[in-house]
């Protein structure tokens, strides 16, 4: 929170014009309040952070009705000139729904954002490269015993590959929520807001079978240590990514380039980074139907379920999960 900001929370509607002659800092915590805070699973936090980065310290005493155009492009014109174009998109985004806000309730006579569009900046959010191939899976098998990582992590990883499953509903499950051969995903885990069913191969059971073998007495599959709830939803993704950085950290494991895959450096990345070599496997096997889209990585993976019969089902086939190559080409390595 930047100074001493009147308190917006649970505003009216009749009550937005008391804040008409005070700086746009009231505007951005009046908008913020009615219409983000509640929206994003985060609470806005990126939305504020921007805001309070790059916004308030430029034009964050100025009424907004006194704001201009120039005053907007001068606030862009800062953020891309450091190298972050594609912030400077979000950013004017977020300035152009803040004004269209504030017009609705007379809080400013205009949107001076109207005539700018991000492309003037390159802010346009390209979709990364970020698929696996079969090859790279199987040297990130090779690789992950030398990445010292904890034997949960080792599950996490295989099974966000076998299922596409999100690193958000995975770490946040819990074992009742695996039935037979399948993983039940409430409205709660999932972005969509839909309910899912994630079909397990056999591949994935026995991931699952060796992760509750690790830790039998939890309901949750990946516990927190101390708190007796689920671990925090960095925490996997935090653990892979030290692990492809090339730079030590103090009191952090040095296998800093154990997870490298060349020739691309930071090929995994993140977890939800991994779902993709699964989709694009299981693209090639039959109808996509779409619906998950961030799931699979967006557009490049075709994105979505695979149409299995019934609404909110994503299937994990054998032969279709990315995971599994490893595990039929240790088989054949053994034969």
């Amino acid at each position: 929170m930047i100074g001493a900001l009147p308190l917006v929370r649970g505003l009216d509607r009749d009550d937005l014009p008391k804040y008409v002659g005070l700086g746009d800092c009231a505007l951005f915590e009046a908008w913020f309040a009615k219409e983000i805070e509640n929206k994003y699973k985060d609470a806005g936090s990126e939305v504020r952070r921007r805001y309070e980065k790059d916004v308030a310290p430029l034009i964050g005493k100025r009424e907004p009705s006194r704001i201009a155009e120039s005053d907007i492009v001068a606030v862009i014109d800062a953020v891309a000139g450091r190298g972050a174009k594609r912030m400077a998109g979000l950013l004017l985004a977020d300035l152009r729904q803040m004004f269209k806000f504030a017009v609705r309730r007379k809080i400013a006579t205009y949107n001076p954002t109207d005539e700018l569009d991000k492309g003037d900046w390159s802010g346009e959010s390209v979709e990364r490269k970020r698929n696996l191939a079969e090859k790279e899976i199987l040297l990130l098998r090779k690789q992950l015993p030398d990445a010292k990582l904890i034997p949960e992590t080792e599950c996490a990883i295989w099974i966000l590959l076998g299922t596409l499953c999100r690193i958000g509903e995975l770490s946040q499950s819990r074992w009742d929520q695996v039935i037979g051969d399948e993983l039940m995903l409430s409205v709660e885990l999932t972005k969509t807001k839909e309910p899912h069913t994630v079909v397990l191969s056999p591949f994935v059971r026995k991931q699952l079978k060796r992760l509750k073998s690790l830790n039998p007495q939890s309901e949750w599959l990946f516990p927190a240590k101390h708190n007796g709830g689920a671990v925090d939803r960095k925490s996997i993704t935090k653990q892979i990514t030290h692990r492809q950085r090339g730079k030590l950290v103090k009191g952090r494991s040095p296998a800093v380039t154990s997870l490298r895959l060349p020739p691309r450096v930071r090929i995994v990345v993140a977890p939800i980074e991994s779902m993709n070599p699964g989709a694009m496997m299981r693209g090639r096997g039959g109808p996509i139907r779409k619906g998950i889209q961030g799931t699979c990585g967006g557009a490049t993976a075709a994105a979505g379920e695979r149409d299995a019969g019934r609404t909110g089902t994503r299937v994990g086939r054998w032969g279709g999960d990315a995971g599994a190559v490893a595990e039929r080409s240790a088989g054949r390595a053994q034969g």
